[in-house]
């Protein structure tokens, strides 16, 4: 992995880690996405629970490997400091007796129910606390991404990994908190339940990069911070970003229609003139250049016209299929 540090926003300290092969990455977005990231200069990093309505198995996929070598003491008291995301009474004392309630059980439980309430308690946790970005990674465009994500209509950002985390600012709400905010970039490992004994170390610290392979199309890159506490969460925070050098491309969908390629080029031109050059038109749809030289030859040219002609009556009278 390599690291870039930098003071963000509010002058608080950043640091992003990102892959060391530094790959391509892509933003396949609608129209009304790309106007929000274009005149906020900003990206939505979603809470993991939002995600949840497009995979259920966000965060879920949970390797139990995890707390290999955890004794009784280390359950109770990573229990306890998660029980701020369970359920609460209204009222203070009553706070206090359920609280008590929850360390009594946590004290009698086995190690398989401590296990089990740990694991439900930090999903809990990490789906309402962790941010995140999602990126396709590809050398090239990918017709599944411009139709699932691009409704047919809009555009895809192409970037780096290193553009990516060299263009950071900071989140745009409060923080409460001086103390460095890290993000780390990483590719999306994909498997099965039955696989989750094997995976690699670092997924197994960070479930919420693990997904089914139902999945494996998306050829997904994650970018994703864990909210400082009392920072609102929420659906999502917004990241502010250098969208001028984040960006090294902004390719035009293929299924476009020429009106609307030509309004991106002017809202781009008017909203952003220092990267409107970074425009350009997706080639994936492009006609096929094999010809037939053949047809071309002058010297054969009465002998291909005559040929059409006697073609176009055939089909004319339905002789021809």
């Amino acid at each position: 992995m390599e690291t870039h540090s930098t003071n963000g926003l509010n002058n608080i300290k950043q640091r992003i880690s990102y892959p060391s092969d530094n790959p391509t990455i892509w933003k396949f977005v609608d129209l009304s996405t790309f106007l929000a990231i274009l005149t906020d200069s900003c990206l939505f990093f979603s809470s993991i629970n939002n995600l949840c309505a497009g995979d259920p198995f966000e965060c879920a996929l949970w390797p139990t490997q995890r707390y290999n070598g955890w004794t009784k003491a280390k359950f109770i008291k990573r229990a306890l400091d998660l029980s701020r995301v369970l359920p609460r009474p209204i009222l203070f004392e009553n706070q206090i007796t359920h609280l008590k309630k929850f360390n009594d059980f946590l004290v009698k439980a086995n190690d398989n129910k401590l296990i089990k309430t740990v694991s439900w308690l930090e999903l809990e946790f990490y789906r309402r606390r962790i941010i995140c970005h999602c990126w396709h990674e590809n050398k090239h465009e990918s017709d599944a991404m411009w139709k699932i994500y691009s409704a047919r209509t809009g555009v895809a950002i192409k970037s780096t990994a290193e553009l990516l985390a060299q263009s950071i600012e900071g989140y745009m709400v409060p923080t409460y908190s001086d103390e460095e905010i890290p993000y780390v970039m990483e590719k999306i490992h994909y498997c099965e339940e039955s696989e989750l004994g094997s995976v690699p170390e670092f997924y197994v610290a960070h479930p919420w990069v693990l997904k089914r392979r139902g999945f494996e199309h998306e050829k997904e890159i994650r970018i994703f911070s864990e909210a400082p506490d009392k920072t609102p969460v929420g659906s999502g925070i917004g990241v502010k970003v250098k969208l001028g050098h984040l960006v090294e491309q902004i390719v035009l969908s293929p299924f476009n229609p020429e009106y609307v390629n030509d309004g991106i080029q002017k809202v781009v031109g008017k909203l952003m003139p220092t990267i409107a050059h970074k425009v350009t038109q997706s080639d994936h749809m492009r006609k096929p250049t094999i010809t037939n030289p053949f047809l071309f030859d002058i010297e054969n040219k009465e002998w291909v016209e005559s040929s059409f002609q006697n073609m176009a009556f055939l089909k004319k009278h339905k002789l021809l299929f």
